[in-house]
C-alpha cells in the first residue's frame, strides 16, 4: 500500500484537470442551454478553467522532471 496510495504533482494533476474540464463544460452547457449568463454558472465555468490550467500545469511539469 506504500508507493500506489502516494498523491504525486502527476496524479493531482491529472485528476485537477478532468475535474475542471468537466466543470468547465457541464456549466458553459448549462448557459448556452438556457442563453443566458448567469453569474453562478459563469464563475464556475471560470473556476474549471483555472483548475484545467493548473492541472496541465502540474502534469507538464511532472513529465518533464521524468524525462530530463
Amino acid at each position: 500500500m506504500g508507493d500506489t496510495m502516494r498523491m504525486t504533482s502527476a496524479k493531482l494533476g491529472t485528476v485537477l484537470t478532468v475535474v475542471g474540464a468537466s466543470i468547465t463544460g457541464y456549466h458553459t452547457h448549462s448557459m448556452l442551454a438556457v442563453k443566458k449568463y448567469d453569474s453562478k454558472s459563469l464563475f464556475w465555468a471560470l473556476t474549471g478553467v483555472v483548475s484545467f490550467g493548473i492541472g496541465q500545469n502540474l502534469v507538464a511539469d511532472a513529465l518533464h522532471d521524468r524525462f530530463k
